[in-house]
């Protein structure tokens, strides 16, 4: 089939944006992984991060109380709307489904629920692992442990 030369003219036009996303996805793809000289933190960088927190906490302490008050009440409420929404949610499906949907949702909790405690569980020893390294950092830096 032939093409129009309005049409050749568009597609040629469009040939500068495929060098620009050649580029960026070209530029996505995965190096390898680049090894640091020394994996542990430095004290200093530790004692920075922690001063930068405390800079944090200065202007989250100077918001007024009413600030406060605004954003518990507004989570509060998200999660009360989340919650109100799941519930119409199962309401919609057993009212048009009708016992057919607490077999579904029994098999879907029966299958979701060993998941949630597998995260669980690695939550746990994730939080360890990084109470392991922090415990490290500190004995490497010879900080005594009662600190």
């Amino acid at each position: 089939s032939t093409t129009t030369p309005g049409l050749r003219r568009v597609i040629g036009s469009m040939e500068w944006l495929y060098a620009d996303a050649a580029q960026i996805v070209d530029s996505m793809i995965p190096s390898g992984r680049e090894l640091f000289a020394r994996q542990e933190f430095e004290l200093s960088d530790l004692l920075q991060a922690t001063a930068k927190v405390s800079d944090l906490s200065v202007y989250l302490s100077t918001m007024p109380t009413f600030f406060w008050i605004f954003v518990i009440v507004l989570v509060y409420n998200i999660v009360n709307i989340a919650a109100a929404l799941m519930q119409i949610w199962v309401d919609a499906v057993i009212y048009h489904l009708g016992i057919i949907a607490y077999i579904m949702l029994l098999a879907v909790v029966c299958k979701t629920w060993p998941m949630f405690i597998w995260y669980l569980r690695e939550t746990f020893a994730h939080a360890r692992e990084v109470m392991a390294f922090h415990s490290r950092i500190v004995q490497f830096h010879g900080v005594p442990p009662s600190l």
